[in-house]
């Protein structure tokens, strides 16, 4: 398999991975991870990503259709994690300005799997479309 490709189902891996980790930290409650919700779009979405780029056309460079689609769907996972910061945000700001509310929405925050999505899901596009080579022109 192509070395790109490798790298680019690594990134798909993880983004995977993801789903299972924690997305939000909850006192008292405690961590709320990504299969409880929407982490299983991510997923879908990562799987469905990292089966064009290790199965399509495996034993040629990763360009054409293939990357296309496997940059749309990965970045389509980055979007919901987006989505969903901007979700845990909104409802953050809407608790109100009572003490207890500003301990909670200090105390609440995102967890490394969020992340993970967010950075795997816009890092497989950059990869997969970055012109291969070591030297840059302009010489």
């Amino acid at each position: 398999m192509n070395q790109r490709r490798i790298v680019v189902a690594v990134v798909l891996g993880i983004g995977m991975i993801a789903t299972f980790l924690p997305w939000v930290h909850v006192p008292i409650v405690g961590a709320i991870y990504g299969t409880k919700g929407d982490g299983w779009i991510t997923f879908s979405l990562f799987a469905a990503a990292l089966g064009v780029t290790a199965l399509w056309g495996r034993d040629t460079p990763l360009v054409g259709l293939p990357r296309i689609v496997a940059a749309a769907l990965s970045s389509g996972a980055a979007i919901v994690g987006v989505w969903k910061m901007i979700e845990l945000n909104d409802r953050l700001s809407q608790l109100g300005d009572n003490p207890l509310a500003r301990a909670v929405s200090q105390t609440v925050g995102m967890g490394p799997g969020l992340y993970l999505v967010l950075v795997a899901g816009l890092l497989a596009p950059v990869i997969a479309f970055v012109p291969a080579g070591g030297k840059a022109s302009g010489k």
